[in-house]
This record gives structure tokens, C-alpha cells and sequence, in this order.
């Protein structure tokens, strides 16, 4: 039992009181995110070695990182959504997208899953065979490959 008549005692109660409350929003404010919904997002980091600080930012903001992905400096993450805003503004973090389901283009049969992408069927879905059946031999053309890093591919 506290004595309140003293200055001691009353010193006592008054730490006794700031502490509760400090544990009291603490508690709350962690169960607000942790009965937040949460997101599958991609979390890409700002530059090479982001990974750990931004596999803390989700621990950190109660995520789970689930699928590290080391060509994103970051990963798949599922996130509280509550915690969205925090972890686009965490150090190391460059962008923070929805994941979402990714749709290949068929044309003609081609399977993605079956083809391994021969060089042949790859002339047929971009048109190439038309385009030099017509004349067009490239010249002039600037070509670019953008590699999402979802998948190893040899020779990239």
C-alpha cells in the first residue's frame, strides 16, 4: 500500500498512473493494427543492401515478409492494412504495391506453361515474321528486355 501523505508516496502514484496509461495506448494502438485486415504487397527497397532494413520495416509494423524477392531489394509481405501508410514512409523502402495476379497474353495456342519460349514461337506473338515478310529488317530499332526477376531465365 502507497502512504499518498507523503511526497514519496504521492510521487509513487503519479509514475504508477503515467505508466498504465503509457501501457494502455501502447496495447491499444498495437491492437488496432493487429485487427487490422491485411494486404499482400510487394515492397521494393531503395537501393542495393534495403533488404534487412526493409524486412524490419514489415516485422517492425507487424508484417511477415513471406516471400523474399533479392532482385526487389524486399519481397512479398503481408501487411496490416492499418500499417500501409507507415511502411511507404519506412527508411529503405522505395515503393509499396498491391500484389496482383499476373495474366500471360496467348496468342494462336501459345501456352507459357508448355513452351519454354523458343525463339520461333517468340517471332509469332510479337509479329515479327509478318513484319519481315512486308520489308522491315529492324534497322533503325532500339530494343529493350524488362525482366521482372519473378522467374530465373537463363542467359539474363
Amino acid at each position: 500500500m502507497v502512504d499518498s501523505s507523503c511526497a514519496g508516496g504521492r510521487l509513487t502514484v503519479a509514475m504508477l498512473v503515467v505508466l498504465s496509461s503509457a501501457l494502455l495506448a501502447t496495447a491499444s494502438g498495437a491492437s488496432r493494427v493487429e485487427a487490422s485486415p491485411l494486404a499482400s504487397v510487394l515492397v521494393r527497397g531503395q537501393a542495393p543492401g534495403c533488404a534487412g532494413a526493409v524486412g524490419a520495416a514489415v516485422d517492425r509494423l507487424g508484417g511477415r515478409l513471406s516471400r523474399p524477392l533479392p532482385i526487389l531489394e524486399g519481397g512479398l509481405a503481408e501487411i496490416p492494412t492499418a500499417a500501409l501508410a507507415d511502411l511507404r514512409t519506412a527508411p529503405c523502402v522505395a515503393e509499396v504495391t498491391p500484389d496482383s495476379p499476373v495474366h500471360f497474353y496467348s496468342i494462336g495456342g501459345y501456352d507459357p506453361t508448355t513452351d519454354v519460349a523458343s525463339l520461333y514461337t517468340t517471332t509469332q506473338i510479337v509479329g515479327a515474321q509478318a513484319a519481315w515478310q512486308s520489308g522491315a529488317r529492324g534497322q533503325g530499332v532500339g530494343v529493350a528486355l524488362v525482366d521482372t526477376g519473378v522467374a530465373p531465365v537463363g542467359g539474363l
